[in-house]
């Protein structure tokens, strides 16, 4: 479980800057049925066995080529992805969360990795606060735009550095979709982008 934690918390580190924002979005919705629907529309694997999943995003260089994406099935298996995986450790409120959904995907030709997860919580008020609590950790960026549109609270960021790294959370009554990913290139973010775009939601490209 350590392991895991720490090969997460490695690449959200390398990932940890953020900047710019965006626009358009229609026919929001981030929905697990919708966000999973997003994920397959991108070529991801749906995987069965949590110990396949946490033997993917535990290696020291994660290789998932093509996505790879895994949800609770049990308590133990929530409260891992929960505290490990998400919130590496991390102080959090005790929030009703219900379910948990972890994508990632990995392409060593465009250099670039994305690691995305749909959070179901227990009632809305938990999914505002934990909305609230991953938009205000992205507000220290120069480059922030968040609001709300279609029914959405949506907070992106987009940063160009030693790597290119968009950065979006996104809020619907329940349930929160966060999103991170990183490439040498902005092409090499695109089909992570279209994740995001066939869910309805305002892309970290857009501007």
């Amino acid at each position: 479980m350590k392991k895991l934690a720490k090969i997460v918390s490695g690449f959200m580190a390398l990932a940890l800057t953020l900047v710019i924002a965006g626009c358009s979005g229609g026919n929001a919705d981030i929905s697990k049925a919708n966000v999973c629907n997003a994920f397959d529309k991108y070529g991801a694997q749906k995987i069965d066995e949590f110990d396949d999943f946490k033997y993917i995003i535990g290696n020291r260089t994660i290789e998932a080529e093509g996505g790879y994406y895994y949800t609770s099935k049990a308590e133990d298996e929530l409260d891992l992805m929960v505290k490990n995986v998400m919130f590496r450790f991390q102080d959090i409120p005790d929030w009703d969360a219900k379910e948990c959904t972890c994508f990632v995907a990995t392409s060593k030709d465009e250099g670039s990795m994305n690691f995305s997860y749909i959070l179901i919580l227990g009632n809305e008020s938990d999914a505002t606060a934990v909305f609230n609590y991953l938009s205000e950790d992205m507000s220290y960026d120069d480059n922030y735009t968040s609001g709300n549109t279609s029914g959405v609270n949506y907070a992106v960021s987009h940063e160009k550095d030693s790597k290119e790294t968009i950065e979006g959370v996104y809020q619907q009554g329940n349930s929160v979709f966060w999103t991170k990913a990183y490439a040498s290139e902005t092409k090499g973010l695109k089909g992570y982008e279209k994740i995001i775009t066939d869910s309805g939601l305002i892309s970290p490209l857009s501007k």
